[in-house]
């Protein structure tokens, strides 16, 4: 019998494990981090034969040169070039036997145009669909068309309702708040919701699914039914947005869909809980504040540029109130490099003492309050454990403790109780800045929902991640990834405000961040064995830093000077770091 295990990558990625029976030897599919990989395969004494792969996006192959390295495994995937290392390149209908299973290949362009997916029958049948399909929902269309997506959706619903579906991210509650809107009248989808979010608030998955489950709450395989079509079709009724408009009844549901604008606000507003009381005098005190300088909120907001989409993506998995995104407006202003006189730092302003509790290391070179990743999952953590472990789910209370300290938060309750008063945050005599900071939030979350009504022009954000995340296997400087990835060396440095001096270290940050559209690029050249020769024709060679080195050493045995090492990689420095990759001009006539 073949088990299928998560292993989970990045936050919300799942590198599936395959194993026949107690045998050991093991499959994986998309493994974008080879570390939890490796991790395992050593714990357990397992030997890594085969990995399958769904497309060629970074979060799925970026650990692959890695394993094949380290296990030399068969390597399946699509017929896309860019994706180095595979040994069988497979499209629609092709079969192949791997793990004692035989599977079939059935091709699904839409999110990608490479995009594949693996199925394979028995009891149960297995379907692995990478960023294809997701439980309540499918992927983003990132190269496809809604046509394309839509007619791969269609080859995958075709297969055995009992069929198990094993998606590559946990988006499930996401999926599930949006399956709600355009389907909400459906009882299974809010049987879902609450099954859901019961897994994942004992840190369990949602998947797998199956397709029978999917076909009764996932709006993209229910398009067919009148009652879907009209409510996505009324999201564009012309109460929304100006820009809106409403679409005829008869309107293919993929039209609407492709239709929605990929705002961030408009992604945010659907995930906002706290509308209801806005009356609170401190709320309407802080709106009026607010209102009174627009500029200020335009500037604010578009600091927010490149970090906002990935933090609501958060926000939106653990199933929290969308206000909680805009917890950095108000604590750092949305700038990662933000300090306080009290010694707090970063977008969410931990105190030094905190951030080690969390785990957010301070190393020479690093500090991971400032490292946006990190610190957004640890202040998610600390918000949900506080509101657990003292105040029975209240995020209002637990926000508050964030701000002043459980400590004094529990005292004000004590003292509240006594007086005979609620023990509520609005009930409570609490520090100045804790009594105003949930009114800021709140007021704050108000203008974005309705920025009209306050004549607030907020910037138009796209609802993407700006970055990516760049998994970090050696020392990895700013110079080198913005010579490797074509970026600029400030844009990179200003994705990554923790590397205080400008390389990244695997013992400190797990991953480095670079534009979205670089990505694929720096993934691909760090793949490329660093002992390889440079392009026939090209004026360079490669050296990998070894420990003990420097520049007037290298230069000298290479000869060449350090001043055309410097120009040739965009060094300001001398300093070097062991698996530093170098870029050599060829040595001058005199050294020949």
């Amino acid at each position: 019998m073949l088990s299928v295990t998560p292993i989970p990558a990045f936050g919300d990625n799942y590198i599936w494990l395959l194993r026949q029976d107690t045998s050991a030897d093991i499959g994986v599919v998309d493994p974008g981090d080879a570390a939890p990989v490796i991790e395992l395969i050593e714990r357990e004494g397992l030997t890594l034969t085969t990995v399958l792969i769904t497309h060629h996006h970074h979060d799925h192959t970026a650990g692959l040169a890695t394993l094949i390295e380290r296990y030399s495994p068969r390597v399946i995937g699509p017929d896309n070039p860019d994706i180095a290392g595979i040994d069988e390149r497979v499209g629609q209908g092709d079969e192949f036997r791997a793990m004692g299973r035989l599977f079939e290949v059935h091709e699904v362009p839409g999110h990608t145009l490479d995009h594949i997916a693996f199925f394979t029958a028995g009891i149960p049948p297995l379907l692995f669909c990478g960023d294809a399909l997701f439980s309540a929902g499918c992927g983003r269309l990132f190269e496809g068309t809604p046509e394309q997506m839509h007619e791969s959706l269609g080859k995958l619903v075709a297969l055995p309702d009992d069929t198990l579906v094993f998606a590559a991210h946990e988006y499930t509650l996401a999926n599930l708040r949006f399956a709600l809107a355009a389907d909400p009248h459906n009882p299974d989808v809010a049987q879902a919701m609450e099954e859901c979010q019961h897994a994942r608030d004992l840190d369990r998955p949602t998947l797998p699914s199956s397709l029978a489950r999917e076909k009764r709450i996932n709006p993209f395989l229910r398009c067919h039914d009148a009652g879907v079509r009209q409510a996505a079709s009324a999201r564009f009724d012309g109460t929304s947005s100006p820009q809106s408009h409403r679409l005829p009844l008869e309107t293919h549901f993929w039209d609407s869909l492709a239709l929605e604008p990929r705002d961030v606000w408009s992604r945010l507003r659907t995930s906002f809980q706290w509308q209801q009381s806005l009356d609170e005098p401190r709320v309407q005190q802080w709106i009026d504040h607010y209102r009174a300088s627009p500029h200020n909120i335009v500037e604010i907001t578009e600091r927010a540029r490149p970090w906002l989409a990935w933090i609501v993506e958060q926000v939106e998995a653990r199933g929290l109130p969308g206000e909680i995104a805009l917890i950095p407006f108000v604590e750092s202003s949305f700038d990662p490099t933000a300090r306080s006189h009290r010694g707090a730092a970063g977008l969410w302003q931990f105190m030094p003492g905190t951030g080690d509790a969390l785990g957010l290391r301070r190393v020479r070179g690093y500090d991971g309050r400032l490292d946006v990743v990190a610190s957004t999952r640890a202040a998610l953590d600390y918000i949900e454990l506080q509101a657990d472990q003292w105040y029975e789910g209240d995020l209002e209370l637990s926000l508050a403790a964030y701000n002043a300290g459980a400590g004094t938060v529990n005292r004000a309750r004590r003292n509240a109780v006594s007086s005979g008063n609620g023990d509520d945050y609005w009930s409570l005599n609490l520090p100045r800045e804790t009594m105003n900071y949930l009114p800021k939030l709140k007021a704050i979350a108000a203008i974005v929902d309705n920025p009209d009504k306050y004549q607030v022009a907020l910037p138009v954000i796209e609802d993407a991640p700006a970055f990516a995340k760049i998994p970090v296997n050696r020392p990895l400087g700013l110079d080198e990834a913005a010579r490797l990835s074509g970026a600029s060396r400030d844009e990179l440095a200003a994705l990554n405000p923790a590397l205080s001096n400008g390389t990244a270290h695997p013992g400190q940050a797990r991953v480095l961040l670079v534009p979205t559209d670089r990505a694929d690029t720096l993934m691909a050249r760090l793949e490329t064995p660093a002992s390889s020769p440079s392009p026939a024709g090209s004026d360079e060679t490669r050296y990998v830093v070894q420990s003990g080195d420097s520049l007037s050493a290298i230069a000298s045995r290479q000869g060449v000077s350090v001043s055309q090492i410097r120009q040739v990689n965009g060094l300001n420095g001398d300093m070097l770091q062991p698996g530093q990759v170098l870029d050599l001009p060829r040595q001058s006539l005199a050294y020949r």
